[in-house]
């Protein structure tokens, strides 16, 4: 999956591995979290046949450039750019996972 508004980075997908696929979530982990808080409910999703896409959100988890930068989204329009990163992420999961 290709995302230039990620940079490539820290995109996640836990794929399920069951033939009989119901469907895709994503998850968008809430402020002053990140994606690692919740492999039990992507663990739970997948043993029941759902796909699993997300983001650490830019300034949390494995996206945190350094200790200033925690739980910032950018200096300038952070909201706008969360927006974009998970519309860049919806529509390429879209186009690249067939259900």
């Amino acid at each position: 999956m290709n995302l230039n508004t990620l940079n490539d980075n820290y995109i996640y997908k836990y794929l399920s591995s069951t033939s009989d696929v119901r469907g895709i979530v994503h998850i968008s982990h809430g402020k002053a979290e990140h994606i690692g808080r919740y492999k039990w409910l992507i663990s739970m999703l997948n043993n029941n046949g759902y796909h699993v896409i997300s983001i650490d959100h830019r300034g949390h988890g494995n996206r945190i450039n350094n200790k200033r930068s925690i739980g910032i989204f950018s200096n300038s329009f952070g909201w706008k750019k969360v927006v974009k990163d998970l519309k860049t992420i919806i529509d390429n999961t879209k186009k690249s996972i067939q259900l």
